[in-house]
């Protein structure tokens, strides 16, 4: 029998795969569940030559939510809707693949009648969009690394670490929307592509997290002398200006208007959910675009590229502007480092099948993948690398060595 790898790039049948040509998207990660590449292509040709001295004006800026807002008046957009369609259209076809469990329940069902069970926002976990061979996602890139430092030094966030991106693509028709939801620890961030009018995003406060509040009673704590407890507050907080006061936090929500090219930062842990679509807006869009949803992208951006699911290293602080390509050749050898991982641990690969999958069969792997001894042996190994500020990735003999499974019970990443 001859063995049929990577179903994600499959579609409905055989007879359709061998139709199609499997379309390509090497954007999908090759087998395991979560993964770390190096810089596209793309994203290294997009680099400005003048980085460091460009500069994006602060359209937005809120402190109760760690928040700041600006425009990104460029053409890429049309480009950018494309890819959401084409990536959307391809995800439909594939019967095998359903959306995440966990973010299904952020995301009803669609359609007039709420029978569209297809939510592109469920997919998120499954692949990253700065994998994509693009010349629009690759200047993106630059947008939102430059704004990354702009927000770095407004809001005093910690430059020492090394932060990892990880973005996905959200398409809503008519009765589609995101419910109240948070993302992590670092920073999150959302671009409006293709909105309609009357679109908005409605963002609470740290103030209503109980992550944050349990932070800020880790910090009093360390403020005390209990060294364990700061240790632990600086793995979760991350910026480098000690926590405000609850009590000094606005408990107001705010509804932000979205138009195409609004690119907003603000702290992960910030709960906001997105406005309705309805029918009128879907008509609407359908005139205006290439299908009739709103297009909005997100990402997340963190130190832990498990967390991230798949990941490109964002910022470096040994080559803060990319200048020396550091971010490709790390995320490239750290990618390289979870396979091997994974590989020795026997852990099942989620994207690469002997034969197509059923949905149930998909989901149970990947619930076997999440919960196996593989899965912790790489946070034991991530642990130890984030502790020591990946040094080891950052010498020249990088590539010449590989993690192995005894050498994580060492305080050593490697031997």
């Amino acid at each position: 029998m001859n063995t049929i790898h990577h179903f994600c790039l499959l579609s409905v049948s055989l007879q359709d795969t061998f139709a199609l040509p499997l379309i390509g998207l090497p954007e999908f990660p090759a087998r395991y569940h979560s993964s770390v590449r190096g810089l596209s292509a793309s994203i290294r040709a997009a680099r400005p030559g003048d980085v460091e001295e460009l500069d994006i004006p602060i359209t937005h800026q809120d402190r109760s939510r760690w928040m700041l807002k600006t425009y990104v008046n460029h053409t890429d957009l049309t480009e950018l809707r494309r890819e959401i369609a084409r990536v959307e259209r391809h995800l439909r076809r594939i019967r095998s693949l359903r959306g995440d469990i966990n973010l299904k329940n952020f995301v009803p069902a669609q359609g007039i009648e709420h029978h569209d069970q297809f939510r592109l926002t469920t997919y998120a976990s499954y692949y990253n969009i700065f994998f994509i061979e693009s010349e629009a996602i690759g200047r993106l890139y630059w947008w939102i690394k430059l704004f990354f430092h702009k927000y770095a030094a407004v809001y005093k966030f910690d430059m020492s670490k090394i932060y990892f991106i990880h973005g996905w693509f959200n398409c809503f028709r008519g009765g589609g929307k995101i419910s109240f939801h948070r993302h992590c620890n670092g920073v999150s961030g959302n671009m409006a592509v293709h909105v309609p009018p009357g679109s908005f995003t409605r963002y609470g406060t740290l103030r209503s997290s109980k992550e944050y509040h349990w932070m800020r009673r880790l910090q009093k704590r360390c403020q005390h002398g209990e060294k364990d407890t700061c240790e632990r507050l600086g793995q979760l907080w991350r910026y480098t200006d000690d926590m405000v006061d609850v009590a000094d936090i606005e408990n107001n929500m705010i509804v932000m208007d979205n138009e195409d090219g609004d690119l907003v930062l603000f702290h992960g842990l910030v709960e906001h959910e997105t406005s309705n679509v309805t029918e009128e807006m879907r008509q609407y869009l359908k005139q205006q675009g290439p299908t009739g949803c709103r297009m909005t992208l997100a990402f997340d951006i963190d130190t832990d590229p498990s967390e991230l699911h798949h990941s490109v290293v964002l910022y470096d602080p040994q080559d803060p502007w990319g200048s020396k390509g550091a971010e490709a050749n790390m995320g490239e050898d750290v990618g390289k480092a979870f396979e091997q991982i994974y590989e020795r641990s026997n852990l099942p690969p989620i994207f690469d099948w002997d034969i197509l999958p059923d949905e149930r069969a998909f989901l149970d792997r990947m619930r076997a993948a999440r919960t196996h001894p593989g899965s912790a042996q790489l946070s034991s190994w991530l642990k130890c690398q984030l502790s020591q500020g990946w040094a080891e990735f950052h010498t020249e003999q990088r590539k010449d060595w590989f993690p192995k499974p005894a050498d994580l019970a060492h305080t050593s990443c490697r031997s």
